[in-house]
């Protein structure tokens, strides 16, 4: 539902409302509140679509970002909001621990559910590092170090944490996954006790 949602705001009502030729006899104060109220819609349902299948999409920056009649302050203001979210998305996904997985204390996660968990991070983070190694995100910084903006060293650093974060996941995942008959067998164990 939301991937068709995506698929109809991106297809049919964004090129209806950025049209000029839509927006004749709109005040300009209302042209531009409606346009960066749909574009933050657009960025807002992109992380959505990727929550909704299990992965960390990050938003892309707004159009008014780039736009050269949007004043330069503005526009640097919009970029430097975008890594902030960025990095607020990010954090919450390097520092996800599989303590996380208990449902509520009396259901323990199983060695089985803890593979899945280290497999899924580490499908997640490779997929962030995709990301901020594309030439949007690049982009981005680029523009904001030439701007000396205090943000970027910041990001740079969770970057690198990303990166940490993913040969973390991938080498608990390498191992534990050696295991993972020898955890079959205890379930089954487990499962005649009960």
């Amino acid at each position: 539902a939301l991937l068709n949602l995506k698929s109809l705001m991106g297809e049919v009502v964004c090129p209806l409302v950025r049209a000029p030729k839509n927006r004749e006899g709109w005040p300009s104060v209302s042209t531009k509140e409606v346009m960066l109220q749909l574009n933050k819609y657009m960025s807002n349902l992109h992380v959505a679509v990727g929550q909704a299948s299990g992965r960390t999409w990050l938003p892309p920056p707004l159009p008014q970002a780039y736009d050269p009649t949007t004043p330069k302050k503005e526009r640097i203001h919009h970029l430097q909001s975008i890594v902030i979210e960025w990095s607020e998305l990010i954090s919450s996904i390097a520092i996800k621990l599989p303590e996380e997985l208990h449902v509520t204390p009396k259901v323990q996660p199983t060695p089985q559910d803890e593979i899945v968990f280290w497999k899924e991070k580490k499908i997640d983070l490779a997929s962030i590092q995709a990301q901020l190694r594309s030439n949007q995100t690049q982009g981005v910084l680029r523009i904001l170090t030439e701007e000396k903006s205090p943000y970027v060293k910041e990001f740079k650093e969770l970057e690198a944490k990303v990166g940490v974060s993913l040969v973390e996941a991938s080498e608990n995942h390498q191992f534990l996954s050696i295991l993972a008959p020898y955890f079959k067998d205890m379930d089954g164990v487990l499962e005649v006790l009960a």
